[in-house]
């Protein structure tokens, strides 16, 4: 339906004829209803890809101070379902996060940006309890790693959509991409490995457009991960390590790159060695 919509519209050929205005006016009264429906969806529901993709072009097509209105209403539902600390809280605030996911490409530069300030400290949530969880079976702290992972999915699509808006936000660094990146290797450690290759997939996006000098900087923040991901169980996280790497080796001064591959030579573990060994190669 989606796809019929945009093509007998001609929207992406730029024709905004009549039926298309007839369209863009009832946006404000669909757009809420839309999301009345899929307020009390489960993330694994069906209907609610169906209902994304219906959302994605009412979006596209409205009007841009209505899907300001739903974008900031979208944000204030992940907030306030965030501060909640249960199960069917956390359901909540993955339902949104997949219907924000499809509205991310139709956002003006302010409303990028204030996505990322809203999703940036989910990047480093972390168990809140070492053992247990909320319920006594650790489902509390499975619903935060989950809930983690989608936060990462918002910054990859940011990244893909508007990486020079969100960038903006880290003024305090002299280069914002590897501000951001940093970011990144400090959520390491609370990091799930459902989210690793999300992780890649994110510094794929920062690496790929950074100058020498940056992506020497940045090297040192995420080659140990990138190394010791090349031997991952996860074939989602060994194929994100090996896109990053590959980004580093075309693109790194071959000295700096050697400098920092054999400094990995002499690491304490024999899989950062091993894997060292594996990058010269």
């Amino acid at each position: 339906l989606a796809d019929t919509l945009l093509t007998q519209l001609n929207l992406k050929s730029g024709d905004f004829s009549t039926p298309l205005m007839a369209l863009q006016s009832q946006a404000d009264k669909l757009l809420p209803l839309l999301l009345k429906f899929v307020e009390n969806l489960d993330i694994g529901d069906g209907r609610l890809q169906s209902a994304n993709e219906c959302i994605a072009v009412w979006v596209r097509i409205a009007p841009p101070a209505i899907v300001t209105q739903v974008s900031k209403k979208l944000l204030q539902l992940i907030l306030t379902s965030t501060a909640n600390a249960n199960s069917t809280a956390n359901n909540s605030v993955a339902t949104w996060i997949a219907v924000l996911l499809v509205i991310i490409p139709s956002l003006s530069e302010s409303l990028a940006v204030l996505v990322y300030r809203t999703v940036r400290p989910l990047l480093l949530l972390a168990p809140r309890s070492n053992s247990g969880g909320n319920d006594g079976e650790g489902n509390g702290d499975k619903d935060f790693l989950s809930l983690q992972k989608r936060a990462y999915s918002v910054l990859h699509s940011l990244l893909v959509h508007h990486h020079s808006y969100i960038q903006k936000f880290e003024p305090s660094c002299a280069s914002p991409k590897t501000a951001i990146l940093t970011l990144i290797s400090e959520s390491l450690l609370s990091s799930h490995v459902s989210s690793r290759h999300l992780r890649f997939h994110c510094m794929e996006c920062l690496l790929k457009d950074m100058t020498h000098d940056e992506l020497a900087e940045a090297t040192s923040l995420v080659l140990g991960e990138v190394l010791i991901c090349q031997k991952d169980a996860n074939k989602k996280s060994r194929d994100g390590a090996l896109a990053v790497l590959q980004i580093i080796m075309h693109n790194m001064t071959l000295p700096a790159l050697v400098t920092q591959l054999c400094s990995a030579l002499v690491a304490e573990t024999s899989t950062v060695r091993s894997a060292a060994v594996t990058g010269l190669c």
